[in-house]
């Protein structure tokens, strides 16, 4: 243990080894042996949240994916649905019911049924997705999940990045640039221990971002936890809700009463105070996101 720690293992991993170790021992010591690691105690563990995207941002991966079809059925499953990658990966066409509009799949990691409603956007996805002879609905998705998972990542970081969402380049002495006006925001964080850096941006994001979106939206949580599978309320709301600060300061004032907001108002501004919001806060160095802030702001209207 002193070597994992040595070795600059993350609190996790440490724990896991330390388990590992302990259940060894326990089962091969001779009976009434006194087992070394049974008084050791665990370390408390690092929580690495990932970060759920806004839905410009989700327009934003979208719109970057629209040319490859290998990906963009997979990142339009995994928003719409907030499956897993493996699960969106080995979705079958026994699993879908274009008649009631729902997916009924069993996870693969907990084993659990969720029941999922189509939205329209995976509807006209599923429905122009030719239906061969494989039992999978993404064919050369499954086969590439089953025989190199990794390939699946890279594809979906490729996409990540020309949506602007990548790590910001790094300088001659290894640290990362700042104010790198091409990156939206990065898909890793630094730890305060361990060998890797933690991803907060990958495809479990948008999982991530389903139930924070519904949740704030003001889908009751049962409902919520019949798409994800999770039995517990704990790990929903520690795990997967995620909301920024704006918008868990908005919803909540938005739901407490009068008395304790002095009456204000805490709907969106309208579209012309945004965009004059915007320009005031312009400068050199930010007017190229300020640009697309106000092409969104222009889509949207």
């Amino acid at each position: 243990m002193e070597s994992e720690s040595k070795r600059g293992v993350t609190p996790k991993t440490w724990n896991d080894v330390l388990m590992l170790l302990r259940t060894t021992c326990k089962h091969l010591l001779p009976v009434g042996s006194i087992n070394p690691f049974s008084n050791m105690p665990t370390r408390d563990v690092e929580t690495v949240f990932r970060h759920p995207f806004k839905p410009e941002e989700l327009k934003l991966i979208i719109d970057a994916t629209q040319s490859d079809d290998f990906v963009r059925p997979l990142l339009i499953t995994g928003i719409c649905t907030a499956m897993r990658r493996g699960d969106c990966c080995l979705l079958k066409w026994v699993d879908v019911d274009f008649n009631r509009r729902f997916i009924t799949v069993k996870t693969a990691k907990t084993g659990a049924t969720v029941a999922i409603p189509i939205f329209p956007m995976l509807y006209d996805e599923l429905a122009r997705t030719p239906r061969g002879p494989s039992e999978f609905v993404f064919p050369r998705q499954a086969k590439m999940y089953k025989e190199n998972p990794v390939g699946i990542t890279k594809r979906v970081r490729t996409v990540f990045a020309a949506a602007g969402f990548k790590d910001a380049a790094k300088d001659e002495n290894g640290e990362q640039k700042q104010n790198d006006e091409t990156v939206r925001g990065e898909i890793h964080v630094k730890r305060t221990g361990g060998l890797r850096q933690a991803s907060v941006r990958d495809f479990h994001s948008f999982r991530v971002t389903w139930v924070t979106l519904a949740l704030t939206a003001g889908v009751p949580l049962e409902l919520v936890q019949k798409v994800t599978g999770h039995k517990t309320t704990d790990i929903v709301l520690k795990h997967y809700f995620q909301p920024g600060r704006e918008e868990f300061r908005r919803l909540i004032q938005t739901n407490m009463p009068a008395l304790l907001t002095n009456g204000q108002s805490t709907s969106t501004p309208p579209p012309r105070e945004q965009a004059l919001g915007i320009l005031a806060k312009t400068t050199a160095r930010t007017w190229k996101r300020d640009c697309a802030k106000l092409k969104n702001l222009l889509e949207a209207m």
